[in-house]
């Protein structure tokens, strides 16, 4: 049953698989993370998933961080956000932001930085930061890993 997704998604004209792909990076708890692997696993080139995936991710992060500054900040309520709170007065940004997949979205730990008073510039950029770096390095574990599973050696 898998397989005949899989080769039914291979048939689809790359364009597809790239418009494809942006709806998913930029859904939370999706991401880039996700979609550069899901991507090179359907055929994509590398470097067009890592494009796709990043701008996709970072500039849905971004409609995220401007609307969480448009909202009130005492008008939430969510566990997640709670947990992150804490974690952004301990680790600060860069380690909210890096810990972003972690805590199920990297829109949920730019929202938690919104809501500690972190200037929008350090969002953004410690934003691009963790979205690059988990999603290039799932992407390339994930394009490495399966050369190893198809020449034997794992």
């Amino acid at each position: 049953m898998l397989s005949d997704i899989h080769d039914y998604l291979a048939s689809i004209p790359t364009f597809y698989l790239c418009l494809l792909l942006i709806l998913l990076s930029a859904v939370p708890f999706v991401e880039a993370h996700i979609t550069v692997p899901l991507g090179i696993m359907l055929g994509v080139p590398f470097p067009v998933c890592c494009l796709i995936g990043l701008s996709a991710n970072f500039l849905s992060v971004m409609l995220a961080v401007k609307w969480m500054k448009k909202i009130k900040k005492d008008t939430y309520s969510f566990t997640r956000m709670d947990r992150a709170k804490v974690l952004g007065k301990r680790y600060g940004v860069p380690g909210l932001a890096l810990m972003g997949p972690i805590l199920g979205a990297n829109h949920i730990s730019a929202a938690a930085a919104v809501l500690l008073g972190a200037s929008i510039r350090s969002i953004y950029f410690w934003q691009l930061v963790s979205i690059s770096i988990w999603g290039i390095g799932t992407g390339f574990l994930f394009l490495h890993g399966m050369s190893l599973f198809k020449e034997g050696s794992f």
